[in-house]
């Protein structure tokens, strides 16, 4: 990224950018704090996380898009796991 400018994938919700992105993010980050003894690392990333607990969960769970440049999320649709074929009961 020379020029600086990031760019998010065509497919994603209006120009937001996947959770797992900023769940990734904050592990190495972290993990980059704890290798060389610089918190600096950590506590930028934290930013993440302040974001994201401040944000409303619908139904309690994460939507699967953020929006880089409001912090909100890119749609109200979450995903969650489907129950296995094991769980359903059957006499």
């Amino acid at each position: 990224m020379s020029n600086g400018i990031g760019r998010n994938w065509p497919w994603a919700s209006g120009g937001s950018s996947i959770l797992a992105e900023y769940g990734t993010l904050h592990l190495e980050f972290v993990h980059l704090s704890s290798l060389s003894g610089n918190p600096e690392f950590a506590q930028k990333v934290m930013n993440i996380r302040k974001v994201l607990n401040r944000l409303d969960k619908p139904q309690g769970l994460y939507p699967n898009y953020l929006n880089p440049n409001s912090g909100q999320w890119g749609q109200r649709k979450s995903s969650s796991p489907s129950p296995s074929p094991s769980s359903s009961s059957s006499s």
